[in-house]
């Protein structure tokens, strides 16, 4: 199945909400949060689209000021209609051949929930294909006194090879 893909805009951010709450176990943020990635960080991030023009799927990542050759994904998110069609690969291979490889960018770092096995296994695959490895660096552990919930996931990182 052929999609449209495009790269993110302020216009954006109704859809982005709604996407990531429909494509668990993605967590759902401020519609204010998603207006701060889609406009300060909109040319690394994109948006799919299948034929009728309806949103399949995302993908938001940021840069990091003092770090530019590294690239933080944030949220890969396909809706469950379109899972095992690749989008998440297409997604993630655009933005490696349009901007990454084109760039200064050498790392890709990520956080994963341990139980997030397909996660895991995807960048994983991203890494093999470029010829890189995801090795674990440390972890985000977050307490949220709000909520009085607490998490951890693992953040990776794919060292890229020069091009």
């Amino acid at each position: 199945m052929p999609f449209q893909l495009r790269y993110m805009t302020d216009a954006d951010v109704a859809l982005l909400r709604t996407l990531a709450n429909v494509c668990p176990p993605l967590g759902l943020h401020s519609a204010f949060t998603y207006w701060v990635v889609s406009h300060f960080y909109g040319d690394y991030s994109l948006i799919a689209f299948d034929e009728a023009g309806e949103a399949a799927g995302y993908i938001m990542s940021i840069t990091k000021r003092d770090e530019p050759d590294l690239l933080y994904v944030w949220q890969i998110g396909v809706l469950s209609k379109y899972r095992r069609k690749a989008l998440a690969r297409e997604l993630i291979e655009k933005l490696y051949n349009e901007k990454i490889a084109a760039s200064k960018i050498k790392r890709l770092q990520v956080t994963i929930d341990s139980n997030n096995v397909a996660s895991n296994r995807f960048f994983r695959a991203f890494a093999e294909r470029h010829g890189a490895a995801m090795k674990p660096i440390g972890e985000a552990a977050i307490v949220d006194p709000i909520e009085g919930k607490s998490e951890t996931e693992t953040l990776f990182e794919i060292q890229l090879p020069d091009l």
